[in-house]
């Protein structure tokens, strides 16, 4: 069975761009109830459940199916898109933009 789960991207402001930030974001999450996945620099990905995820932005994720090959790509993976999301007062001071991950493309087998 699919998992679920819409995944997240989220864009730290510069000024928390460190291991510290990096940790207290990741804090911050895990209180609204979404599960961290994997961090960078910069960013921090994330995943929610769909009734989380309306219940903390206030709109509904539209689930996109796998597409097959086509043309110069070879498929994409399903994945969610959603309106432009407000980051959560929580993480304002930290976070510069949050959104659903869409789909991947795949450029090669």
């Amino acid at each position: 069975m699919p998992d679920p789960s819409i995944k997240l991207q989220l864009l730290l402001r510069s000024n928390w761009r460190s291991p510290q930030g990096l940790d207290k974001v990741r804090q911050i999450l895990a209180s609204l109830g979404l599960t961290p996945t994997a961090g960078g620099l910069a960013t921090i990905s994330a995943e929610v459940e769909p009734e989380k995820f309306k219940e903390i932005f206030g709109v509904t994720a539209t689930e996109t199916a796998p597409q097959p090959p086509a043309g110069q790509d070879f498929g994409r993976s399903g994945g969610y898109t959603s309106p432009e999301l407000q980051v959560p007062a929580a993480l304002s001071e930290y976070v510069q933009t949050i959104s659903a991950a869409p789909g991947h493309t795949y450029l090669r087998k």
